[in-house]
């Protein structure tokens, strides 16, 4: 039989104790970090959302003004290279609609990362030769909705004189962001592109004219 002092006793109540309070303040920690988590990912979807609202809310007064401003003038030549509007020191080229969806946008003339946070940019090509590629954020203000389409949906682009172009969704499929080439060209009228959730690749949806 194995006797214990009330030494020993005492010494292995005190390691007892030593490691549960390591436990419990190992405990503690993971709670406040869970909790700092939660804020965080709260605070970002609350930024997200804010930065989508003004988005909007920027995207409908520049649509007003770009709509009081547009004229009636009817295109005279396919290859004139395509006319501008400047508003708050941007040029836009026209409106791109698709209800289905909807998208109601103005679109900036030429792309720069700056510029495409307050609207879509015309990212290459020309309406008047059927090479338009047209890229924007994945916010639901702006591109977001692309993911939302269906080969089949109609889409519209509007210049500034007044120049109506009716599109049609033919195919949704997603690229790299390395296959620069591959997204502006081939048999397509009108490309639009937004990056996935991930940013990962591009979902892009091509269109063809219909006339």
């Amino acid at each position: 039989m194995l006797w214990c002092n009330e030494t020993e006793i005492e010494g292995n109540d005190q390691v007892d104790d030593a490691v549960g309070r390591k436990k419990n303040a190992k405990g503690v920690v993971l709670m406040l970090l869970g909790v700092l988590l939660v804020i965080a990912a709260a605070a970002l979807v609350f930024y997200n959302r804010r930065q989508d609202e003004q988005a909007g809310e920027e995207v409908a007064l520049i649509l007003t003004q770009l709509e009081e401003a547009t004229s009636e003038t009817q295109l005279e030549s396919p290859d004139t290279t395509m006319p501008v509007i400047s508003i708050d020191g941007r040029d836009y080229i026209g409106t791109l609609r698709a209800e289905g969806v909807g998208i109601d946008l103005p679109i900036i003339a030429m792309y720069e990362e700056e510029d495409c946070w307050t609207a879509p940019c015309r990212y290459s090509g020309s309406a008047y030769n059927d090479t338009m590629v047209i890229c924007g954020h994945n916010m639901y203000a702006h591109f977001a909705p692309l993911l939302q389409m269906q080969a089949g949906d109609e889409v519209t682009f509007t210049d500034v004189n007044g120049n109506v172009f009716r599109y049609e969704v033919a195919q949704i499929y997603n690229l790299k962001p390395v296959a620069v080439q591959e997204m502006i060209t081939g048999d397509w009228d009108l490309t639009l592109f937004t990056c996935t959730y991930s940013g990962a690749e591009r979902v892009t949806v091509r269109c063809l004219r219909v006339d």
